[in-house]
């Protein structure tokens, strides 16, 4: 909160009386907002490898935001005990691993079992992180108002006085 005041008192008081103020809240905002994961699961990739003996089906969801953030689950259901999943941020995926005991449709089960888990705490995370969001935008704009407001009052003040300002 103290790093959002700073922000806006280093805005010149002209810049903060100008219309393009909006691109300035808008670049403050940009900073402190918390994007959450969108997950594609449109363009899932999936490979076989064979790690310390064990096959393993090795699926890849693209993703941009976040990931980390999965780590927080909103949920009360867990991710199955047959799969693993990591982020690479590098790459932008995440990383679901299933060991391949030869049952396909144990395979194509847990790792929808698994979707549908990241899909139920991705909606979850979004609804947080919006209102979160949303109460940073709230906050924002209420120090900026502040600020106007008290350039107003000190412009007033000045021109009670009959000081020419100058700029």
């Amino acid at each position: 909160m103290e790093e959002i005041k700073y922000e806006v008192s280093k805005i010149s008081d002209s810049e903060i009386e100008n219309p393009i103020l909006s691109e300035l809240t808008k670049r403050i905002k940009e900073r402190v907002h918390i994007y959450f994961p969108e997950l594609d699961y449109s363009d899932i990739s999936a490979k076989e490898e064979k790690i310390g003996g064990q096959k393993i089906i090795v699926y890849h969801i693209p993703y941009t935001g976040d990931a980390s953030l999965l780590k927080i689950r909103s949920s009360i259901r867990t991710y199955n005990s047959s799969g693993e999943i990591e982020a690479d941020p590098d790459k932008k995926v995440l990383i679901v691993k299933i060991v391949n005991g030869g049952d396909d449709k144990k395979i194509i089960s847990d790792f929808n079992s698994i979707v549908n888990i990241l899909k139920e705490n991705t909606i979850n995370l979004k609804r947080d992180l919006q209102d979160y969001n949303n109460d940073f935008d709230n906050y924002i704009d209420q120090i900026i108002s502040s600020r106007i407001a008290k350039i107003k009052r000190t412009e007033g003040i000045i021109n009670k006085l009959g000081v020419r300002i100058r700029k």
